[in-house]
């Protein structure tokens, strides 16, 4: 069939006219809107690092429920009260006129200007400050941020070995600090391979023995990295561990005299239940029976052993375990 036309030459030549008109406007233009916020060359000047932005901050504390919000300054326009909408208009008016001839430094700061103050607020605080970890980690997290208002992907690298760095100098004032090697392990196993990372984890615990939550992070590591994953290494990871605790609690408890204070008795609990996480490994590979016969051997041990002073004798821990070794290979 035949286009239908109503003979209104009118109608057809404005529709022409205006599809001209709006095509010519040129790309990124909305018809009937200010080019300033939505023009091409507006939205590149959004994304500039070197505008400067002000942030805008309220003073006015919140209001009750019910209760209307107290005005914020003189330049707020309230929609409620239509007696004084005309004097806050022209005082906003008038303030915007002011801040016209105003020093630019006073108009807010670029987004190079924000990533410079930062750092040099860092750089002060851990140079009069070098013992507080917390500063240290905010240092390094205010990488990612930089990393994020740069958005170049060519920098990831470098901010990765920076933020890295920043670490070591932390270490290098608290080099027993858990939070600060946790925070090196998670920077390293982005940018090294599984290998490294791991004689890197070895060197550490080598280092820090008896710090559970090393070897907590140490074995989810493992377990996690399936490039290198066997459950037969992961065991004698789990062994490695529960070898190194004992080994860091009878020291303790030497130093100690033989007295149960409330450092051996959180290695202790760190140990049990280094235990049970071991069991629980054994069972989800499919070592049911080391599973079981493991933790019937702790509460054997831990529960029903022999009580030295019971006994009247003076057998060491050591031996203690000798002697239930041959209880349990005997079967009985």
């Amino acid at each position: 069939p035949g286009e239908e036309t109503d003979g209104n030459d009118t109608t057809a030549r404005w529709g022409r006219t205006a599809v001209k008109a709006v095509r010519g406007r040129g790309r990124g233009h909305v018809a009937g809107v200010d080019d300033r916020y939505f023009s091409s060359l507006a939205a590149k000047r959004e994304r500039s690092r070197r505008v400067r932005r002000l942030k805008l901050t309220t003073g006015s504390r919140q209001a009750p429920r019910g209760a209307h919000p107290e005005p914020l300054g003189d330049d707020f326009v309230s929609l409620r009260d239509g007696g004084h909408m005309v004097t806050n208009r022209a005082r906003a008016v008038h303030r915007s006129e002011d801040l016209i001839g105003r020093d630019v430094d006073e108009e807010g700061e670029s987004v190079d200007d924000y990533l410079a103050r930062k750092t040099r607020e860092f750089n002060e605080g851990t140079r009069t400050c070098p013992l507080d970890v917390a500063l240290w980690l905010r240092f390094a997290e205010f990488q990612t941020e930089l990393l994020a208002l740069t958005k170049q992907r060519s920098e990831a690298t470098h901010s990765y070995e920076k933020k890295r760095a920043i670490i070591v100098r932390g270490l290098s004032h608290n080099p027993d600090s858990e939070l600060l090697l946790l925070a090196l392990m998670r920077e390293c196993a982005k940018m090294e391979d599984a290998a490294t990372v791991k004689r890197r984890w070895k060197q550490i615990l080598g280092e820090h023995p008896a710090s559970s939550v090393l070897w907590r992070a140490f074995l989810a590591h493992r377990m996690t990295t399936f490039a290198e994953f066997r459950a037969r290494d992961v065991r004698g990871d789990f062994r490695d561990a529960l070898h190194a605790l004992s080994s860091a609690r009878l020291r303790c408890l030497h130093d100690r005299g033989g007295d149960l204070d409330d450092e051996v008795r959180a290695m202790e609990i760190a140990i049990a239940d280094m235990v049970v996480e071991t069991a629980r490994f054994d069972l989800q590979a499919g070592y049911t029976e080391h599973a079981v016969g493991r933790l019937q051997a702790a509460v054997e041990f831990a529960c029903f052993g022999a009580v030295p002073e019971a006994a009247g004798t003076s057998t060491s821990e050591a031996g203690n375990l000798r002697m239930f070794e041959s209880f349990w290979e005997s079967g009985e």
